[in-house]
């Protein structure tokens, strides 16, 4: 055997980091994407199940973190007034919040449509 061939385990561990995170930092593009029909929003969540998932059902800050992310590539979702907001004091901000647009078709729409079939 020839002992000069360099090591196989850095690529294994630059492998094992840098995939999961290009897959986490595809995931805007994804969305905007869908916005502007580039891709089909089923096969956008079918390729980002997790983050999609997590968007909807997991942890509030990773959820928020996601969300601002997918927003940031250009999901469609604006600071607008969202039905059934809670009052608290006098403060008439707490009935904003990010409402979805009418004709969005992110991955994101796609999970909760699916989040609601399930009730």
């Amino acid at each position: 055997m020839d002992d000069d061939r360099k090591p196989l385990w850095p690529w294994i561990v630059a492998l094992l980091i840098g995939l999961p995170v290009l897959y986490v930092a595809l995931f805007g593009p994804a969305c905007w994407l869908c916005e502007n029909r580039g891709l089909d929003q089923r096969s956008a969540w079918i390729a980002f199940r997790s983050c999609t998932w997590l968007c909807v059902h997991g942890p509030k800050p990773l959820r928020t973190s996601l969300r601002w992310y997918a927003r940031a590539f250009g999901d469609q979702t604006r600071l607008g007034f969202a039905p059934g907001g809670k009052v608290s004091g006098s403060m008439c901000l707490s009935f904003l919040d990010f409402v979805r647009l009418d004709g969005s078709v992110s991955p994101i729409d796609y999970e909760e449509t699916c989040r609601k079939a399930l009730r």
